[in-house]
């Protein structure tokens, strides 16, 4: 399929990535890898050669942590990027329209889904998504990177046995210290500066975001 002139494709072959042989060549997967362990009262254990199928294996199971470590960042992007479109749109309206209600882009038109809904107005949703809320979102995904995603990455494609970026054909993540906590690909996730990973609350701002953003009023 990739070369010029094939012809009419009639059927195509789904095949994993990392049997794609200009992939295997391009990471080195032909390479000679050994894996010596770690020294247990102060000796080495026995270097052992790591297959190709091992080294494929590792490949796949930290390429889909990799993923899933993505979707999290690009949650909390999209929702600061969300969160910002909304509040622009909310600062073009003029203060006369404080009070006019807005519609929840998760009603169903059911009767049942608005019983003791709590009424959403311009100035409600200002009040929640304000400047302080969005450098507090942006601080989320900025520590999110600083204290879990740039190091479990960086341990990833550490070297190994002189192979550059051997690691992740050698260790899978949950081996590794800096990847293993996976409460940290959660979505809604915080990480403190001590590299903990909690989950909590869903904040207001991003939970009336996704129902009010962006606004429209009901009149």
């Amino acid at each position: 399929m990739q070369a010029p002139g094939i012809g009419m494709v009639e059927g195509i072959e789904l095949v994993s990535w990392v049997d794609n042989p200009q992939f295997q060549i391009a990471a080195g997967l032909s390479m000679t890898v050994r894996d010596c362990g770690e020294e247990k009262d102060g000796v080495a254990k026995e270097c052992n050669v790591v297959s190709t199928e091992l080294k494929k294996m590792h490949l796949a199971d930290n390429g889909e942590y990799v993923a899933t470590m993505n979707r999290v960042l690009r949650s909390k992007i999209d929702t600061l990027n969300n969160l910002q479109q909304c509040r622009a749109v909310l600062n073009q309206w003029p203060k006369c329209y404080a009070n006019e209600k807005l519609i929840s882009q998760e009603d169903t038109g059911f009767i049942d889904d608005k019983k003791d809904k709590p009424t959403v107005t311009v100035a409600n949703l200002k009040e929640h998504i304000n400047g302080h809320t969005l450098q507090h979102m942006s601080e989320d995904a900025t520590d999110y990177v600083k204290y879990f995603y740039e190091p479990c990455i960086k341990a990833l494609t550490a070297d190994f046995d002189g192979l550059e970026g051997g690691t992740c054909m050698v260790k899978s993540w949950f081996s590794i210290e800096e990847c293993k906590n996976v409460v940290c690909t959660v979505q809604g996730v915080t990480v403190t500066k001590d590299g903990e990973c909690n989950i909590g609350a869903p904040d207001v701002a991003s939970a009336m975001s996704t129902e009010y953003c962006m606004p429209v009023m009901e009149r």
